[in-house]
């Protein structure tokens, strides 16, 4: 199996669990494909490395009506993606992210 390789001071979201983040404590994976990492609250966890994506530093968004598949941030604060084009309610659609 491939070693994926993480940036220890930036922060990953968890794929099959949207509401956690975690930090990897390793730069690697080890061979089964499993990362040490801390999560926000301050638990130690092993997740699997496949299922980590970078958390953006700082997005990039315009007040529009968001169109099918183009991401915005809910009044929650969470981001969706647009199941379809909204004609009614503008919403912060992300143009960009960046991963500084």
């Amino acid at each position: 199996m491939n070693k994926k390789t993480f940036d220890t001071t930036k922060w990953y979201q968890v794929e099959n669990n949207k509401a956690t983040q975690v930090r990897p404590l390793v730069p690697y994976s080890d061979k089964r494909g499993y990362v040490a990492a801390i999560d926000k609250l301050g638990w130690f966890v092993f997740v699997f490395a496949g299922h980590l994506t970078l958390v953006s530093e700082r997005l990039t968004v315009e007040r529009r009506l968001a169109k099918a598949g183009e991401r915005f941030i809910s009044s929650e604060g969470t981001i969706i993606i647009a199941p379809g084009d909204y004609t009614f309610h503008e919403q912060w659609v992300v143009v960009e992210e960046s991963y500084t």
